[in-house]
């Protein structure tokens, strides 16, 4: 189904989704203009996702904090790699 298809067989039902379809058309297609071996990771790649979960495995393996401070020590060096970028290991 391309674009024009979604948005005349889904405006009446849902408008507000399909005004936010037609505003973010180009940034959901940006991908595109790279490689196509790489679209795929591109596109399914949750950065913000896969450091929340990297962030629950950490804090899931230490039984306790020792002080007050720990924890969010812990939780910002494991969400820093992901605002500059790179991807937590």
């Amino acid at each position: 189904m391309v674009a024009g298809e979604v948005l005349r067989k889904y405006q009446d039902l849902y408008p507000s989704a399909m005004k936010c379809f037609q505003e973010d058309w180009e940034a959901c297609i940006a991908y595109l203009r790279c490689p196509t071996t790489h679209h795929k990771r591109i596109r399914t790649t949750n950065l913000l996702k896969r450091s929340f979960l990297e962030q629950r495995r950490r804090t899931k393996a230490i039984p306790r904090f020792f002080t007050e401070k720990s924890c969010p020590k812990l939780i910002f060096a494991t969400l820093w790699p992901a605002s500059v970028g790179r991807v937590c290991a």
